[in-house]
């Protein structure tokens, strides 16, 4: 677990709310890919 924790960017880490760390934590898992894995579950093939 710690080496995720230390695998992430200051910006994420030193969010001061909650929300803002959920936000910034979903950019960086998902870089420029956030709409597209928020939509590919819906998304008939």
């Amino acid at each position: 677990m710690m080496e995720k924790w230390n695998a992430l960017n200051d910006e994420v880490v030193a969010a001061h709310k909650v929300h803002s760390f959920k936000e910034k934590l979903d950019k960086w898992r998902y870089r420029d890919r956030t709409l597209r894995a928020l939509l590919e579950p819906c998304t008939i093939r």
